[in-house]
């Protein structure tokens, strides 16, 4: 199977992690690391989970807080009462990881969440697109730019 297959996937994991849409070179690095794998997100989201990006963006702190900062960066609101109670529990538990459960959240969003994750992946995915240029692609790098478009996919739901 082709790469670009997985490039929503990819952008979704960016939306989860990094509350940004993809580099270029980033998102063909993570689907040929999916296509690799037969379709394995495993060792991607691992991989997200571990980096220092996703690390700053979820600085230590309880895991109402981890919770309330990844509903944040997908949903742009915080999570309702019971939706807090659940996540909170099921990290608590040990039933998923704290590394994992930006991820899980996001698979587990409601019809009005899902269609706000739809629309940033839409417009994740013209971002990405958009950075073409040998500039543009090494210019898209570091502290101000990923703050710059975090900004950017902030203001869509």
């Amino acid at each position: 199977m082709a790469a670009s297959q997985y490039f929503d996937q990819v952008q979704k994991l960016y939306i989860a992690y990094f509350g940004r849409p993809a580099d270029p070179v980033g998102l063909n690095f993570w689907a040929a690391n999916i296509d690799a794998a037969g379709g394995n997100f495993d060792a991607v989201v691992a991989g997200f989970s571990a980096s220092s990006e996703s690390k700053a963006l979820y600085a230590a702190g309880t895991t109402a807080q981890l919770v309330t900062s990844v509903y944040i960066a997908l949903f742009n609101r915080p999570p309702e009462a019971a939706g807090l109670a659940f996540w909170v529990s099921q990290i608590d538990a040990g039933t998923i990881t704290g590394a994992r459960a930006a991820y899980q959240i996001l698979l587990g969003a409601g019809p009005g969440d899902a269609a706000a994750i739809a629309n940033k992946v839409a417009a994740a995915n013209a971002f990405t697109t958009n950075v073409d240029t040998s500039a543009e692609i090494n210019g898209y790098s570091g502290l101000n730019s990923a703050t710059v478009a975090r900004a950017f996919l902030s203001k869509v739901d």
